[in-house]
């Protein structure tokens, strides 16, 4: 697959989900698609207790590097991931 095709590919993907990829990436967009596709997901703001087992089960599904990416990104937002 070519940059051209990747691109069209990428203008055809929900603007929520181009709007990711434009701050996550594209690889770290595709795990939480992969994983959490068709949920709503509210992504932890804090690190206490509460914050800290959300953060954790949100790494579980999709690693530990795109939770940190999304906890940076939207932390406190609650996001609809399309399928």
């Amino acid at each position: 697959m070519n940059l051209k095709m990747v691109k069209q590919l990428q203008a055809e993907l929900p603007q929520s989900i181009q709007d990711m990829v434009a701050v996550i990436g594209f690889s770290h967009t595709l795990k939480v698609v992969q994983a959490l596709g068709g949920t709503t997901w509210r992504i932890a703001s804090g690190r206490g207790k509460d914050g800290e087992a959300k953060r954790a089960a949100l790494a579980e599904r999709v690693g530990t590097d795109t939770e940190e990416l999304l906890h940076k990104y939207y932390a406190g937002d609650e996001i609809y991931l399309p399928r």
